[in-house]
């Protein structure tokens, strides 16, 4: 618990301990459960909050890992990239971590893979197609850039 509070600059000591709450269940105590949270106006916010945001974060993550099949290339280079990418996010994660805050990492992460999704929408607008720039292979790379960000948000 030390190593923890000194990380986070936070001093424990049995002071600390002393004021936690009694833990041992009496006997005409209820049994609690996830619906106790809806008693309280702030964490039930917050569970909203953290759940639609875990939600769109997931769909997006399955959405651009199922998606690999229509990108333009080969299916097993891409599905190699794909997961080379989620390796490479994973860890660099852990290491941002030690840098900033884990709030700020993964906030930062679904931001910019957010921004990311919007860019690729933008890209598909089929009027965007006509030229000799190859859109198809620069949606590939941003769509690998995304699923990087939002890969990120789960660490």
């Amino acid at each position: 618990m030390n190593k923890i509070g000194s990380s986070k600059k936070i001093e424990i000591n049995e002071k600390t301990f002393d004021s936690l709450p009694d833990l041992e269940r009496k006997e005409n105590d209820e049994a609690e459960n996830v619906f106790e949270i809806r008693k309280s106006p702030i964490l039930t916010r917050i569970m909203i909050i953290t759940t639609s945001i875990m939600f769109t974060c997931s769909m997006i993550y399955y959405g651009l890992t199922w998606n690999v099949g229509s990108l333009g290339g080969s299916i097993y280079v891409n599905n190699a990239i794909n997961s080379g990418i989620d390796i490479l996010s994973v860890g660099l994660m852990q290491i941002v971590t030690k840098y900033v805050s884990r709030r700020q990492a993964v906030g930062a992460g679904t931001a910019f893979g957010g921004l990311i999704c919007g860019v690729v929408a933008v890209l598909s607008v089929p009027a965007l197609n006509q030229g000799d720039i190859d859109i198809p292979e620069i949606q590939k790379w941003i769509s690998f850039t995304g699923k990087f960000a939002i890969t990120s948000t789960f660490t």
